[in-house]
């Protein structure tokens, strides 16, 4: 699949410090964590991409538990403008010319 078949849902904050550590704040709180993972858990043919982590490859969500999403996430702490990158994605649904 080339890259330019995927349609990127999410968001990319390398250009967005703040933002950045406003969603690293949030996701430390367990009430705010917990339903973010519940709710990213959910979409199990989407991948989750922060480099920042340590992990420098899309996983995709339907490999993930709830453990180890919360693993990844709490290693979410971007210090620099480069440490930003939070991407979820998916590709194309398959009745588009460019489905899979």
């Amino acid at each position: 699949m080339a890259f330019e078949e995927e349609i990127w849902y999410g968001f990319d904050l390398t250009h967005a410090l703040k933002d950045a550590q406003k969603i690293a704040k949030a996701i430390s709180d367990p009430k705010t964590c917990q339903s973010f993972i519940e709710k990213t858990l959910q979409l199990e043919e989407y991948s989750i991409w922060i480099p920042n982590t340590g992990i420098s490859q899309r996983i995709f969500i339907n490999y993930l538990n709830e453990k180890g999403l919360n693993l990844l996430l709490s290693n979410y702490q971007p210090e620099k403008m480069r440490d930003c990158y939070f991407r979820i994605n998916t590709y194309y649904d398959e009745d588009t010319p460019y489905s899979r």
